[in-house]
């Protein structure tokens, strides 16, 4: 149960950095554009333009290897809880809250205050599949020592 658990949550992740990811880089110009409207990220928003849509496409590969899910539950989580910072400035502590936002696709047409409740939701699943993931190795290794000591 646990191990479908992680994968649906990784299964969720895969899509949505899939998604936006491509999204940003198929139309890297306007996600530029907004990045420059950023009253953050305006300085970087050339570099931050190609940055982004990379490292979420690089996270979809870590969680679809075996090995580098772990990284890729991590990646994910930091990342969320950033994109998830970023939209609760943009909806709390802005003025002009119609400035556009940087995901690409669908997912730029919700609401700043929609961002935090979406973001948040996704942080809190990175954070429970890597607390499943680590207590299912916790388990996996209890069971290995139990094992060798049966076998000694």
């Amino acid at each position: 149960m646990k191990n479908m658990l992680i994968d649906l949550i990784c299964y969720l992740f895969i899509l949505l950095f899939l998604y936006t990811g491509g999204m940003k880089l198929l139309s890297r110009h306007d996600f530029y554009l907004a990045m420059n409207d950023s009253p953050l990220l305006y300085r970087y928003s050339a570099l931050v333009s190609w940055i982004i849509p990379i490292l979420e496409l690089a996270i979809v590969a870590c969680l679809t290897i075996p090995k580098l899910k772990r990284i890729g539950l991590y990646a994910s989580l930091i990342l969320m809880a950033l994109f998830t910072i970023y939209a609760i400035y943009n909806a709390f502590f802005l003025i002009n809250k119609a400035r556009p936002c940087t995901c690409g696709g669908i997912i730029q047409d919700m609401t700043w205050n929609q961002h935090v409740v979406f973001n948040t939701v996704f942080t809190l699943l990175a954070l429970f599949a890597i607390l499943l993931y680590s207590k299912k190795n916790r388990e996996l290794s209890r069971f290995n020592e139990t094992r060798n000591l049966s076998l000694s």
